[in-house]
């Protein structure tokens, strides 16, 4: 981590406010600091036999009401189920990955997000031949999960969505909304849930002012959009 200070603000003369006609206050130093964390140099927390868990952004490095890592599982793993004491979206990096909801059996494939509001049930599975890289993101800054002893009766989606009445929301890569907010860099939004009022909620008010917001964004790096 490495901290930069904006040297100087706090010299800076008082200037005369014209609304009040008296002083502003002086600008105050911002210190501003950032993670880089590398996937490579990023050892696994153990987890399941065959299944690689990471956590790249934590409270570790500074980071208040989120979280985000990957879970890596070999052919014929999988993450049995379990809860949160907060929501989490789930996005596929590669390969495919079988993801039971209590029980609602979905497919998804690279950059397919599922967000799974708080104390639901999932169990996430590779089922395939391929190795399986998953994205996840957590509403907390300190990541844990609660494994439970209990089976649910499946119902196989496929590659379908929730209904209206799952408390689920799934998002298709190949559906999502896609914005270009510089030139030739587009961004698809894969998952956009409302969550409780966090900090990093509080730095999306500028973006969407009317609600607080958790947005996990799959970033396309190509010259047109997707």
């Amino acid at each position: 981590m490495h901290d930069y200070p904006y040297d100087g603000l706090m010299s800076q003369p008082q200037v005369e406010d014209p609304l009040h006609n008296e002083p502003a206050e002086p600008l105050r130093a911002v210190t501003v600091s950032e993670s880089i964390i590398s996937a490579r140099g990023c050892l696994p927390q153990g987890g399941p036999a065959g299944v690689e868990l990471r956590t790249f952004v934590s409270e570790l490095c500074g980071a208040t009401g989120f979280s985000t890592g990957t879970a890596t599982f070999a052919p014929g793993a999988y993450l049995p189920y379990h809860l949160h004491e907060f929501s989490e979206a789930i996005t596929v990096v590669e390969g495919c990955a079988r993801v039971l909801i209590e029980g609602r059996a979905y497919r998804l494939g690279p950059r397919d997000c599922v967000h799974v509001p708080t104390g639901i049930a999932h169990q996430v599975e590779n089922d395939t031949e391929k190795p399986l890289v998953a994205h996840w993101s957590f509403a907390t800054a300190t990541p844990s999960r609660i494994l439970i002893d209990r089976t649910f009766p499946v119902e196989d989606r496929g590659f379908g969505l929730p209904s209206e009445a799952d408390p689920e929301t799934l998002i298709r890569h190949d559906s999502g909304a896609i914005y270009e907010l510089s030139a030739n860099a587009f961004f698809a939004i894969s998952s956009l849930a409302v969550m409780a009022p966090t900090a990093s909620a509080e730095a999306m008010a500028g973006f969407f002012p009317a609600h607080r917001f958790r947005v996990t964004f799959t970033i396309l790096m190509s010259q047109s959009p997707l």
